[in-house]
């Protein structure tokens, strides 16, 4: 997976997927997150049409293990397909990450 895109992490308080120690720092979370393989994957965005992105954290320990920022807002629920990520935005893309 790549690398964080910024040091900027959506707040999310992960207490509510079973993680009780891990708070994250404030972006709008629009959509249900994904859960499967170890990974929480969610969408952020401005619901206004300003930029957005998609986090991957550890189900473990809460940790970034993933983080992508784009032009348009991620209002939709990620889909987990074996290993890859795939997602759509505001603009209208349809993107796959993996490893």
């Amino acid at each position: 997976m790549q690398k964080p895109a910024s040091k900027t992490i959506p707040r999310l308080m992960i207490a509510a997927i079973g993680l009780t120690a891990t708070v994250w720092a404030a972006l709008d979370v629009a959509a249900a997150p994904a859960v499967g393989n170890g990974v929480v994957v969610l969408g952020t965005g401005d619901q206004a049409g300003g930029k957005g992105g998609v986090y991957a954290l550890s189900t473990e320990d809460g940790s970034l293990l993933f983080g992508y920022e784009g032009a348009y807002a991620v209002l939709s629920g990620p889909s987990i397909a074996g290993s890859s990520v795939v997602v759509g935005d505001a603009g209208g893309n349809v993107m796959a990450f993996g490893p």
